[in-house]
């Protein structure tokens, strides 16, 4: 074992493997992420939240944001997202990730009134943002 490995190195070197430390290290997971490093990182560190109680496969925390999310309104009128067309967590995700697919089709400075039929569609409502750009970075960061 290793009283062999270390007579069979005859240069002394020690070696020490470090993948176990990278096993668990986050990884971007959209193409947008890349070049924003510590953003990213920010991102994983404060979504540690998150991590924790499982329910069925699905984290605790993600189910409590989107419940969170689902309930917002003013006046009546729902914000940010549409209890009534995105009934789970996994419909949300996916409409992010469709609303993602167009969103790149739009000039940064475009207003909501652009773009806003299609993420109404979608099941988006106001409240994220008074441009393209600032709706995209919201929108990605919840795909993080």
């Amino acid at each position: 074992g290793y009283a062999s490995s270390v007579e069979a190195n005859p240069y002394k070197v020690l070696e020490i493997d470090l993948g176990p430390f990278n096993r668990n290290f986050p990884r971007m997971n959209m193409a947008q992420s890349i070049g924003q490093g510590v953003t990213f990182l920010n991102r994983h560190l404060s979504s540690s939240m998150f991590q924790g109680g499982m329910n069925g496969g699905v984290n605790e925390g993600k189910l409590q944001l989107f419940e969170f999310l689902r309930g917002l309104s003013h006046k009546g009128h729902p914000l940010l997202v549409n209890p009534n067309r995105l009934l789970s967590l996994q419909q949300m995700q996916q409409a992010l990730l469709r609303a993602d697919r167009f969103l790149d089709e739009f000039d940064d400075e475009a207003p909501w009134e652009d773009f806003a039929d299609r993420l109404t569609a979608l099941g988006f409502e106001k409240g994220w943002g008074r441009s393209m750009e600032l709706v995209r970075e919201q929108f990605r960061q919840l795909l993080d």
